[in-house]
């Protein structure tokens, strides 16, 4: 069967409006079309909200702040694996070089806000002999961590990798802009979260502040992983009684912007901003939202359709997100959030795609 021509294309939400009966009546139909017409041209035309339009297009600056940061996780990543080091262990050892022999306590509240867990990072560091934990001499209830002399040593090396990646990130960024850049970073995350305060360190070691900025919990790449994980955080708590999650959500977005995308599409899309399709969609699928179907042109490519209930979604989940949207950029006039938009995209440009994430 041939895809409807442009001119024809149906405007699902002229059918009955939003009351039960309309509701009824867009799922009636919304079956029939799908039945009927499975090669129905992916756009389905909708009278949307002006501001419905950047979220849905993935030109939302929130949105592009989380490619933003998986971009340069991941590009550091790859900078420190060849050192065998961890994301994860980069934060650790960059505490302790400020402060050593912090409690473990203090390193996990370190490690949760960007999504590691303590106990496992320090098992490995303390296998690869980098760190070493003792018990505090004044207080047995309390482990300390240290680092041994190779983790030391790694101060040397490491810190330059992220002064790099920082370097590649604001090419051609003037002092203003990065000024102004980091400034923003700063308002989104007291935004998300307005108790966080980054630690005072008061090492033995004298870190100059031209190195101390590129060290977490300072760095613009913690910081950006930082706003990445509190804006799913709040995706996630807004979005519970929809039973829907921060990846879930990035699929159907997708999918309300351009049905019917190939699997690789999506899953491209989705590995932007740190998710893994196969289980997501299988949850999606699980819950009648989405369904997997062979093209009926390319028998080796399966798509990605919308089903019924993933419509009944799209009011709430539009609405919730620009809640965030509003929460993260409080305090910034239209103007600023244009200018860090601006920002955004140039510092993406500079990354670019870095190499595959050796963490998986």
């Amino acid at each position: 069967m041939e895809s409807v021509p442009w001119g024809e294309r149906v405007s699902i939400y002229r059918f009955g409006g939003n009351s039960g009966q309309g509701r009824l009546t867009f799922n009636i139909c919304y079956a029939i079309l799908q039945k009927a017409a499975p090669t129905l041209p992916r756009r389905l035309m909708r009278s949307l909200p002006k501001e419905y339009e950047p979220i849905l297009h993935r030109q939302a600056v929130g949105y592009r702040l989380r490619v933003l940061a998986m971009l340069v996780s991941r590009s550091m990543a790859a900078r420190l694996g060849q050192y065998e080091i961890t994301r994860n262990h980069w934060v650790v050892l960059s505490c302790l070089w400020q402060e050593d022999g912090q409690p473990v306590s203090q390193l996990s509240q370190m490690l949760v806000q960007v999504g590691g867990t303590v106990s496992e990072v320090l098992d490995r560091m303390e296998e690869r002999k980098l760190v070493k934990r003792r018990r505090d001499r004044n207080d047995k209830r309390v482990w300390r961590v240290f680092l041994t002399e190779r983790g030391d040593q790694l101060f040397d090396v490491l810190p330059g990798l992220s002064r790099d990646m920082m370097e590649q990130l604001f090419r051609g960024f003037s002092e203003v802009e990065k000024s102004d850049f980091s400034r923003f970073v700063d308002a989104c995350i007291v935004n998300l979260k307005p108790d966080y305060r980054p630690p005072c360190c008061r090492g033995k070691r004298d870190v100059a502040p031209e190195v101390k900025h590129v060290l977490p919990p300072y760095s613009i790449g913690y910081r950006l992983k930082l706003i990445y994980m509190l804006l799913s955080r709040r995706f996630n708590e807004l979005a519970e009684p929809y039973e829907i999650t921060a990846p879930q959500w990035h699929i159907l977005r997708c999918l309300w912007n351009e049905d019917g995308l190939s699997c690789s599409d999506v899953s491209d899309l989705v590995a932007q901003v740190g998710g893994n399709l196969t289980a997501v969609l299988t949850r999606l699928e699980g819950r009648g939202l989405v369904s997997k179907r062979r093209d009926q042109n390319d028998r080796r490519c399966s798509r990605i359709w919308l089903e019924a209930g993933a419509h009944e979604l799209f009011e709430p989940l539009m609405q919730l997100a620009l809640t965030i949207q509003a929460e993260v950029f409080q305090g910034l006039t239209p103007a600023d959030v244009g200018y860090f938009s601006q920002l955004v995209e140039r510092a993406i440009a500079n990354v670019g795609d870095p190499p595959p994430d050796p963490e998986g």
